[in-house]
């Protein structure tokens, strides 16, 4: 096991400790249900500089628990289906070519949620989150476009698990019998999703999200 598996590891049973130790001491309070979906904007990043990579977009939807701690701390986990990957575009023998790497999985981010002073009596409730995120690959898939011939294959040398960690933030407004939440986050991979090469996912993810208090 390397050094960044360990870590997350170390992060995740951190939190995990962090419940058992906490809500025996408290009413276990589970304060939001509910689901949320968006758009990513992923890369992958690659050794070679002669071959840069460009972002590609992808969906994200899920649904999440969160178990309120006090009034500004929460820890909420998550269940989401996201589609990673990178696109590549180019001349080769006088041919337009677009290069597509797909890799869809199932990420479970365990996050630390701190909500902050609210903004205004109108129930607009900022907050800040971060944790680790634990992913397993669904599938994977490798394409190139070529005028209009497209080849498809899937990949074969992806590692099954990515492990990263996500960084955060976003608001909730009250509506109806429950919340609109709007949340911009930013995740990085430890390792390499590759079992070839050091390759590791950067995501940039808006979601929008409606939970039931």
């Amino acid at each position: 096991m390397n050094g960044t598996k360990r870590l997350f590891i170390a992060v995740a049973i951190l939190l995990f400790l962090s419940l058992a130790t906490f809500f025996p001491l408290r009413a276990q309070i589970i304060s939001d249900i509910g689901v949320k979906g968006g758009i990513n904007f992923t890369n992958i990043t690659f050794p070679l500089p002669a071959q840069p990579w460009n972002s590609k977009t992808g969906l994200i939807a899920g649904a999440f628990i969160t178990f309120r701690i006090n009034e500004f701390l929460s820890i909420q986990p998550e269940f989401l289906i996201s589609e990673k990957g990178a696109r590549w575009g180019g001349l080769s023998g006088g041919n337009i070519v677009t290069v597509t790497d797909e890799i869809t999985y199932l990420d479970i981010p365990l996050l630390w949620k701190f909500n902050l002073p609210s903004l205004s009596k109108s129930g607009v409730q900022p907050h800040l989150y971060w944790g680790p995120c634990w992913s397993t690959k669904l599938i994977g898939t490798h394409s190139t476009q070529m005028d209009e011939q497209i080849k498809e294959d899937k990949i074969q040398d992806l590692n099954d698990e990515d492990f990263s960690l996500i960084l955060g933030g976003g608001i909730e407004i009250k509506a109806l019998t429950g919340k609109i939440s709007f949340d911009l986050r930013f995740g990085s991979s430890y390792s390499s999703i590759f079992k070839t090469a050091n390759n590791k996912n950067r995501i940039i993810s808006i979601l929008v999200g409606y939970s039931f208090d």
